[in-house]
């Protein structure tokens, strides 16, 4: 989890004992490391996932509604991220293919 949410882990452990004690998740000791956690996620944290993934794809439809044509954006985005992507999976000291 810490990797994913780009979090140190002091701060998901914080996150995660919230949300256990909003019965949203809940832990258990790994079966084979008992320094493991596993975190699942209730049946009432779900029904909260779904209602803000609804709540939030509404917004995002109410916000774009008024956004016109966005296809020359979207091109630029993606050329951008395609250009962002073959820098960062690049070795490192290599530059546009030659060896720094």
């Amino acid at each position: 989890l810490t990797e994913a949410s780009l979090s140190p882990q002091p701060t998901v452990t914080q996150a995660v004992r919230r949300l256990e004690k909003r019965n949203l998740v809940t832990r258990a000791t790994g079966t084979t490391d008992r320094r493991q956690r596993i975190v699942g996620i209730t049946k009432t944290g779900s029904q909260l996932t779904r209602k803000l993934i609804d709540e939030a794809t509404q917004l995002e439809s109410e916000a774009l509604s008024e956004a016109g044509d966005l296809s020359a954006l979207i091109a630029q985005l993606s050329a951008l991220t395609k250009s962002i992507e073959a820098v960062v999976d690049r070795p490192m000291g290599v530059s546009d293919g030659e060896a720094i």
